[in-house]
């Protein structure tokens, strides 16, 4: 292979090994360097990279309050549901409505339901198991997600682990516990948000 190919191969095999090492920030702009590299070759980027159904990323202001919404699970009707303080989250036919709070003006938010209680992912020794808390803990980073477009859903990526709220299995059964999970084969972690 000659050329402008052999270049692509070379940066796309560049550009994956940035990807794989541990807390790279580059795993978020992969496409987008793939993307810049082919047009400044000359090559069309191709179509998966653009989604037909792009969500709505906010214009985050701390404090700023945004829903109510029903987190549904990879566009299914199972949703996020919230069993009181203390206890771990699911997802069921019956989500609660949940309500996000900008933490930090870069896309940072805080999930919380209609009581005014958090989302708080724990550490792997607690399987990084999700339970709805008693309020929030303001700066603390197990209560903070990043919202990530994920093929005209979202993704919420845990500030503290760097692991993204799901479930393991897919499409995911009524009753499935929410965890941190890695978006690898077989994981559920993508999300939209339905108006209740």
């Amino acid at each position: 292979m000659r050329g402008r190919g052999r270049l692509v191969i070379l940066m796309a095999a560049r550009v994956q090994g940035l990807a794989t090492r541990k807390d790279s920030k580059m795993r978020y702009r992969i496409p987008v360097v793939l993307a810049a590299v082919m047009t400044i070759i000359g090559l069309s980027a191709p179509a998966t990279f653009a989604s037909p159904h792009s969500p709505r990323l906010r214009n985050c202001s701390v404090g700023h309050h945004d829903g109510p919404f029903h987190l549904n699970l990879n566009g299914t009707t199972l949703g996020l549901t919230y069993h009181g303080p203390g206890n771990p989250m699911n997802i069921t036919s019956s989500p609660g409505d949940s309500t996000l709070v900008c933490a930090v003006s870069s896309g940072i938010y805080y999930i919380q339901n209609n009581a005014g209680n958090c989302i708080r992912m724990r550490d792997a020794s607690a399987g990084y198991s999700v339970l709805e808390e008693s309020g929030c803990q303001l700066g603390n980073t197990n209560y903070e997600f990043l919202q990530i477009a994920n093929n005209g859903l979202f993704s919420w990526e845990n500030i503290h682990f760097k692991q993204f709220l799901g479930v393991i299995g897919c499409p995911g059964t009524n009753g499935d516990p929410v965890v941190g999970v890695q978006p690898v084969t077989g994981n559920c972690l993508a999300w939209h948000e339905v108006t209740p």
